[in-house]
């Protein structure tokens, strides 16, 4: 019997992810460690074994599948990638790592893969530059927690907008008028839920002021729909895809996150700043005042160093640019206000590349 090409089996092992990428994180990882064993098992059994020492796999954390984040996450492991039997560069295929498998994993959001790539249960992850910062020094939501001091950091991938959505006919037209409202601050265990908090208390908010909801934002979007939701935060690369549709329908306001209290969120946290989104930006909406937060992609410590610099050299490769194009809009590697240390295999990178200065 002719035995499965690789291609078809990295089918499968995919949709074996999908099925289980709702899943909690770690089954998640048990799924995947299986998945991983039963196909190159069986590719390399047919093939004969003297390539699988050429095989890797770098799993990177993302978000929940309606975000931002899952869907650049996809990106950079579809252009980091080369697995064995894939198109050379050359003529045509990706310029990624030679043997490297990367797989974008669906999480909680920022928090959750602050501690789990520090734990070593990812390689790598996206995050808040605010949360990276808040978790190295046990500030925010790890204050009295133990320092998360083994995540170093490959790049700043973008800018990121908060946004405050509410309901048309909710009367809410400021922060301040989320008192008694039912509001979703995102799961808990995401960027947004964490500067969510954040952003009520300068607005005078506790989470007693209003009716508590934690949901991601694709549920949030249909509750408005149903009018049983008013309000919810989402922390995206704009034009968010569900806030936009939801803006076609006429179903929302933006609220601004401006003035004075905005402004000392800004003075006491270096990675927020002042963002504007553009008028008509989301249908019916004029210029909305809110804030941004860069988007950290982060390594355990323990990674290679020469793993890490040539998954930058793949990025950085011309020859990927037409694979980027589908996030461009998103993606733009930096290594600007970085919120803690470089990986020592990005800072070589970077070196070599005239990037920084020694």
């Amino acid at each position: 019997m002719k035995p499965p090409s690789l291609q078809t089996i990295l089918q499968d092992f995919t949709r074996g992810i999908i099925r289980w990428s709702n899943n909690r994180i770690f089954v998640g990882c048990v799924c995947i460690a299986g998945l991983s064993v039963l196909a190159f098992t069986v590719y390399f059994g047919s093939q004969g074994f003297e390539n699988v020492d050429k095989v890797s796999f770098f799993r990177i954390a993302t978000g929940p599948t309606s975000g931002t984040y899952f869907s650049v996450g996809k990106t950079l492991a579809s252009v980091i990638s080369h697995p064995p039997g894939a198109e050379p560069c050359e003529v045509g295929g990706r310029c990624g790592v030679p043997g490297l498998i990367a797989i974008a994993q669906t999480t909680q959001g920022s928090v959750a893969n602050m501690r789990s790539v520090n734990a070593g249960e990812f390689e790598s992850g996206l995050a808040q530059a605010d949360i990276v910062h808040a978790s190295f020094w046990s500030e925010g939501a790890f204050k009295g927690e133990t320092p998360l001091d083994r995540v170093r950091v490959i790049a700043n991938l973008y800018r990121e907008a908060i946004h405050l959505v509410a309901r048309y006919g909710s009367n809410i037209k400021k922060v301040e008028d989320l008192r008694d409202k039912r509001v979703s601050l995102d799961i808990p265990g995401s960027g947004t839920h964490a500067d969510a908090v954040a952003i009520l208390e300068a607005f005078g908010l506790g989470l007693d002021d209003i009716h508590l909801r934690e949901m991601d934002s694709s549920t949030a979007a249909d509750k408005i729909l149903d009018d049983k939701l008013d309000a919810f935060f989402l922390i995206s690369g704009p034009p968010s895809p569900s806030v936009a549709d939801l803006a076609k329908r006429g179903a929302i306001r933006l609220i601004p996150i401006d003035g004075k209290p905005a402004r000392q969120l800004i003075r006491e946290n270096n990675f927020f700043s002042p963002f504007t989104l553009p008028a008509q930006l989301y249908k019916y909406s004029g210029e909305i005042r809110t804030l941004g937060v860069g988007a950290s992609w982060i390594v355990n410590e323990s990674v290679d160093d020469d793993l890490v610099y040539e998954i930058l050299r793949a990025f950085f490769n011309p020859a990927n640019r037409d694979w980027l194009r589908p996030t461009s809009g998103h993606i733009s590697i930096s290594i600007d206000d970085t919120p803690i240390f470089l990986h020592p295999g990005a800072k070589r990178y970077y070196l070599e590349a005239g990037i920084i200065d020694n």
